[in-house]
């Protein structure tokens, strides 16, 4: 829903020459940013009329904001507006800023801006539901002829989804020069068929610049958006546009003679006193900076102390990075002692079952699985001293020969902490088992050490915890299964078995104690 606020004047601290020209001095901004998806939202619209609301206010400007509006809104606005200014009459200065989308219709090279009710950007329908900009200054010079016009036309972003019968076909988003109008002269926050950038904190960089650069006295309207211009091309390499006649000499912030007059040490004194009052508690360092920029030269005192505020607000967020990084440091280290430790006792199980193996590859499969132990040490020296007596450890046992694995030192006293492991090569049918250990890789370590006894391919395909495990054989497959009971398992390892293979037999049944 559009949002509409009428700003009144203190006239208590403008200039002479602003006080005198103060009613007939009107501002209507419009802010637009909260269009769908489809369009593409924006994010400064809204800060960008407050900023030059805020600037205006100052030099004797009536103000009216319009945030968000659609097309009913936005014509209303307009029409008001070009009322105010008509009944003035001779003299009146009529500002509009327009912060959002705009485009030109590339078939009739007429400049739009974009309500936010429009459904979507494609140009079949986008510029019969736009406000037409062309229409907006020639109603503005026919309907006050005898004030001088200010349209500022600060759009054309590149977030527009500019498309043409739903495709995105239309790079071109940019606006088209318009002719001169006498009395009025039109500010483009960039150059023709250009796009303007959406980016800034707090604010886009065009209105901030002209923010700043209309609150200068003794400036002539014509150089302060010459200068805007030039800011703009020297700090984000944007080409701001002009299109103007002869126009009148305005002075915004006062002539020449009126700023000399003035005592604007004193005004920007307590500009910058307010300014630091609403700012001195952020912990953004970039508010400092934008202060330093705006009020630094002029006021020492409070230069000095933006500048130590940055200071602190670094070293705040220095010391908060490093405590962050320290954290996470000692996170890590936690977590690698804990697997470190896990990874210890499952090593020291599986050492105890292996360590009178004469068996080279035996002690080479745990050397590979916990090298990085004491115990991957004691494998290591166990096989060079195999070497040296020149022991043959390659020749596997007889097919078939199964060899009871040797029990954990300590069976847990809880059941549940029990957990058991079957082996199995399928090319040599070997197997290897184990029971009762205090972990999964404990049990399954202890497996695959008992049937690389026999053959150099095993795997585990089964694991199980407080249970029986069963391995079945085909003639073609094999199938594994689970139980709380030595049939449960046989039964599900045969009905796996049989989808894979026929003649299926259980080899091999493990249970965890008390299960049988």
């Amino acid at each position: 829903m559009a949002q509409v606020v009428l700003f009144l004047l203190a006239l208590s601290l403008l200039p002479l020459g602003s006080r005198a020209q103060s009613d007939k001095r009107f501002a209507l901004l419009i802010g637009n940013q909260a269009y769908n998806a489809k369009v593409g939202p924006l994010t400064n619209p809204h800060n960008d009329v407050a900023l030059i609301a805020g600037a205006l206010g100052k030099l004797g400007f009536a103000i009216t904001v319009v945030k968000d509006a659609d097309y009913r809104t936005a014509d209303a606005a307009f029409k008001r507006h070009i009322a105010a200014v008509r009944r003035e009459g001779q003299g009146a200065i009529s500002f509009v800023y327009y912060s959002g989308h705009g485009a030109a219709d590339p078939d009739t090279k007429i400049n739009y801006m974009i309500p936010i009710d429009v459904a979507n950007a494609d140009d079949e329908e986008l510029w019969t539901y736009s406000i037409n900009l062309n229409t907006i200054i020639e109603y503005l010079r026919a309907q006050a002829p005898g004030a001088t016009h200010y349209i500022v036309f600060d759009a054309c972003r590149n977030e527009l989804n500019l498309s043409r019968k739903g495709k995105k076909a239309l790079a071109d988003k940019g606006f088209v020069p318009i002719g001169y109008t006498p009395g009025v002269m039109v500010a483009f926050a960039t150059a023709p068929g250009a796009t303007a950038s959406d980016a800034g904190s707090g604010s886009g960089s065009y209105a901030k610049a002209l923010s700043e650069e209309i609150v200068r006295p003794g400036v002539d309207s014509m150089l302060v958006f010459t200068r805007v211009a030039r800011r703009l091309q020297r700090e984000i390499g944007q080409d701001p546009y002009l299109s103007a006649s002869t126009m009148p000499e305005v002075y915004f912030a006062g002539d020449p003679t009126e700023a000399a007059t003035v005592p604007l040490t004193e005004l920007q004194a307590r500009e910058a006193e307010r300014v630091w009052a609403s700012i001195k508690d952020s912990k953004d360092a970039e508010d400092f900076e934008a202060f330093r920029r705006q009020y630094g030269a002029a006021h020492p005192f409070y230069d000095g102390r933006a500048e130590r505020r940055i200071n602190e607000l670094k070293m705040q967020r220095t010391a908060a990075k490093a405590e962050a990084e320290e954290i996470e440091a000692k996170r890590k280290a936690e977590q690698s002692k804990r697997q470190h430790a896990d990874l210890y006792a499952q090593a020291e199980r599986a050492w105890i079952a292996v360590r009178e193996t004469t068996d080279q590859a035996v002690l080479e499969t745990f050397n590979r699985q916990f090298t990085d132990t004491v115990y991957g040490a004691m494998a290591r020296a166990r096989l060079q001293e195999l070497k040296k007596a020149r022991i043959t450890i390659n020749t596997p046992p007889p097919l078939y020969t199964q060899l009871t694995p040797v029990a954990p030192a300590m069976v847990p006293s809880d059941p549940a902490n029990r957990f058991g492991a079957i082996a199995y090569s399928r090319t040599k049918g070997a197997q290897g088992w184990a029971y009762d250990y205090a972990s999964q890789g404990a049990a399954e370590s202890v497996a695959l050490i008992n049937c690389h006894k026999q053959a150099g391919d095993c795997s585990v395909p089964i694991s199980f915890r407080d249970a029986c495990g069963a391995l079945a054989i085909g003639s073609t497959g094999y199938g594994t299964g689970t139980g709380v009971d030595g049939r449960t398992a046989d039964g599900y390892a045969l009905k796996v078995c049989g989808q894979r293979s026929r003649n299926c037999r259980v080899e091999r049944r493990v249970c965890t104690t008390p299960h049988s």
